[in-house]
């Protein structure tokens, strides 16, 4: 197995350096839109413009003929890392799967998403170093600032929805539906302004897709069913985008979404498995993992900008999956006859994590 897990990591990082080099464009038409974006700030000399003009300091720093190198050896290091602890073939097999969508939409250009990675890693480094206590919540939250203070303001409340969501784990049923009224109660008293910032970005992305024939990435975009006017309005529109967002390939078939809704179910797997029967560690990368859900769905406008940013938490993502492959080994065995395809049951020892099931 080992022989195998070192040729399905190098096969994902390939899969990734081919992207990277050039293939991009096949699989996407708007791959490198803020990477451009990014370059025309550096070159402008333009560095205050939020995170945007953050990520164009990192570039202006590193030099033309070591930017490409950066670019590849951030996007292996961040593959590598998130496929570290193979547990049987099929697990490699469903992780290089899974290593593609950052490839072709994350880590393969120089924007937020690339300089996003190693801050990941040290989050995923945390959350098996810290199982619990205050050194969990003080190294997330240090890594979670960190980025949003630089690039992203919304990982604030990535942050707060994680805190919300280890909460909900600890408290008895009658303090998490208290809990729940309270989140209700600050949901109903939020200024209109708020509800507006946290929505109105898709109806702004997707007016002139949604309004042009044939634009560029209008296939799965999507607006606000409703005008945002209050919390009952915020509230439909979420589920309305929780739909839309997760189950595109029902609302709008083809072979595109197939691949991006593989990808959505793998992602809620692990957050279900996780959170069902992970270890100690495994329900907390399952809460972190859900915390992006939850904020994701406020306003991203279509199918692919979602896979792009849920794909960056991908080493999260890979923690339960760790758990559940070396729980139930499904391995495929080949030989001159015949492809074998079986489950073994392992002992729960063989995952380097805690694996007593906590909550």
């Amino acid at each position: 197995m080992m022989r195998q897990a070192t040729l399905l990591r190098f096969l994902a990082v390939f899969n990734f350096i081919v992207i990277a080099m050039g293939l991009q464009s096949a699989f996407t038409a708007t791959g490198g839109n803020d990477a451009n974006a990014v370059a025309r700030l550096a070159e402008a000399g333009e560095f205050g413009a939020g995170g945007y003009g953050a990520t164009a300091l990192v570039y202006a720093i590193i030099p033309d003929a070591l930017r490409q190198v950066f670019i590849l050896g951030l996007g292996a290091w961040f593959i590598f890392f998130s496929l570290r602890r193979l547990q049987t073939n099929v697990h490699g097999l469903v992780m290089v799967f899974l290593a593609l969508a950052p490839s072709i939409l994350t880590i393969s250009n120089f924007h937020k998403d690339l300089l996003l990675a190693p801050f990941v890693i040290a989050a995923a480094w945390a959350l098996t170093r810290f199982p619990k206590g205050v050194f969990l919540i003080a190294s997330i939250g240090l890594i979670y600032l960190s980025y949003g203070s630089l690039f992203r303001s919304y990982y604030f409340l990535i942050l707060f929805f994680f805190l919300f969501v280890l909460a909900i784990r600890k408290l008895r049923l009658h303090l998490r539906v208290l809990l729940f009224l309270v989140l209700l109660l600050v949901l109903m008293n939020t200024p209109l302004s708020v509800l507006q910032t946290l929505q109105e970005p898709r109806d702004i992305v997707n007016y002139y897709r949604l309004n042009t024939a044939g634009a560029i990435g209008a296939r799965t975009a999507f607006a606000n069913l409703l005008p945002i006017d209050g919390a009952w309005s915020f509230t439909v529109n979420y589920v309305y985008a929780l739909v839309r967002l997760n189950l595109a390939f029902v609302v709008d078939p083809g072979i595109r979404e197939a691949f991006l809704q593989l990808n959505v179910a793998l992602y809620f797997f692990a957050i279900f498995y996780g959170l069902r029967h992970g270890s100690r560690v495994g329900k907390n990368a399952a809460s972190l993992l859900l915390a992006h859900v939850i904020v994701l769905t406020f306003f991203e406008p279509d199918l692919g900008s979602y896979i792009r940013h849920l794909s960056s938490t991908l080493p999260f993502a890979a923690i339960p999956l760790v758990e559940y492959f070396a729980r139930h080994r499904w391995r495929v065995t080949w030989n001159s006859k015949s492809t074998d395809i079986r489950p073994t049951l392992a002992s729960q020892g063989a995952v380097q994590f805690p694996t007593k099931a906590e909550s």
